[in-house]
């Protein structure tokens, strides 16, 4: 299924890039839990390790302190969408959002992560942002449900290899067949 400009969804494009990774949580049938976050008061030290115990990724693969200088008040931390629990059972996710998580929805709120287009282009309108970079060089894992956001923008963005900032209107998506629980609409990339 295409959109009018002929793009699939953000969702299927999720699935085919990271279908591996949801494929081995169904087959263990165990809930997918979120990465650890790196937030300015319990950033992980540069040792070479990143947020999901692998110690081969360089710090400048995921968010340090200095990331969070000058955030908005309307700043939502990773962690705080990781209070979701996300099971796969026939084929479907089930997703069980807890009270923080559920006062965000329809609000505007800003997030600081790493851009990965959807579909390849100069200018992507449609992305994902996530805690850290999507797939690690060596390993080939995958951020988990909880620490990946849908980015709707207003107008098309550059990609950035960098962390960025962005600010929309959060959606709590509860039936994707593709494990994406996260959408941000009319979204902009705030410069700092």
């Amino acid at each position: 299924m295409k959109d009018s400009l002929g793009r699939r969804p953000a969702g299927q494009a999720l699935f085919r890039c990271l279908g591996p990774l949801f494929l081995a949580t169904a087959m263990l049938a165990a809930p997918v839990h979120a990465h650890p976050v790196a937030e300015p008061a319990t950033a992980p030290s540069h040792s070479g390790g990143h947020s999901h115990g692998h110690h081969h990724v360089p710090p400048e693969h995921r968010l340090s302190p200095s990331d969070f200088e000058g955030a908005p008040e309307d700043l939502v931390l990773w962690g705080e969408l990781a209070k979701t629990g996300v099971t796969r059972k026939a084929g479907r996710y089930d997703v069980a959002f807890l009270p923080p998580v559920l006062a965000l929805e329809g609000r505007t709120i800003t997030l600081i992560g790493f851009m990965a287009p959807v579909h390849p282009g100069e200018r992507e309108k449609q992305f994902l942002l996530s805690d850290t970079r999507f797939l690690c060089d060596t390993c080939q894992s995958a951020p988990a449900p909880q620490s990946i956001v849908e980015v709707n923008a207003k107008e098309g963005q550059p990609v950035h290899e960098r962390p960025i900032m962005v600010r929309g209107k959060l959606e709590l998506v509860r039936d994707s067949p593709h494990g994406l629980i996260y959408r941000l609409h009319d979204a902009t990339v705030i410069q700092r």
